[in-house]
């Protein structure tokens, strides 16, 4: 069995790294990893005949963007770069992280091999269920007046109070910029046209 694993992180480090890191390791010592593809290698128990370090980052240019911006360019020239080796190179597994490897899955299927797709935390649904369970569990409850409130399944932008009342903020859509209580929309509204244009 030959496994092609793709990640946008670098193997071997700290978070992300650390778990692509785990993951080849294992593949590794059970003879399956065909190529690991990656954006760094710092680790040394994986050979690195086996690892395919992509060093040239067209989305490097963009680096000065908002990393939702850059981050996202980053993952499609991945995508793009394991696409292209999977079009050359067979697997019989294929392994993406979600968000960054939609166009090598489809290349991984075409050409007959099964895909994984890893996520790095679960659904946010099901994270608050499993929180709410646990607040119940223990009798504590739970302060919603700080966090996002979800509605329907998906995140809704507000105004929230943080800590004895002393900001507010509009999560993601003013990149969290604190502000006084009782500022207008107005202000919100300018900050959000400048961060969307």
């Amino acid at each position: 069995m030959k496994v092609i694993y793709s990640t946008a992180s670098r193997l071997g480090g700290t978070g992300l790294a650390n778990v692509a890191f785990h993951a080849a390791k294992a593949l590794y010592q059970q003879g399956s990893l065909e190529k690991v593809i990656t954006y760094g290698n710092r680790q040394t128990v994986v050979p690195s005949r086996l690892v395919k370090v992509i060093r040239l980052q067209p989305a490097k240019i963009f680096s000065i963007l908002s990393s939702r911006y850059y981050y996202s360019m980053k993952r499609m020239w991945l995508d793009w770069r394991a696409a292209t080796y999977l079009e050359r190179h067979a697997c019989d597994i294929f392994h993406g992280w979600t968000h960054e490897s939609l166009r090598s899955l489809k290349t991984a299927k075409r050409r007959g091999a099964l895909t994984i797709v890893d996520r790095g935390n679960p659904h946010p649904r099901y994270s608050k269920r499993v929180l709410d369970e646990e607040y119940a569990i223990y009798g504590v409850s739970r302060r919603l007046d700080e966090a996002i409130r979800w509605s329907a399944g998906r995140q809704q932008p507000r105004l929230f109070q943080r800590s004895g009342g002393d900001w507010w903020d509009l999560p993601k859509l003013c990149r969290h910029r604190p502000v006084q209580p009782g500022c207008g929309l107005s202000q919100f509204r300018r900050w959000f046209q400048r961060d969307t244009t």
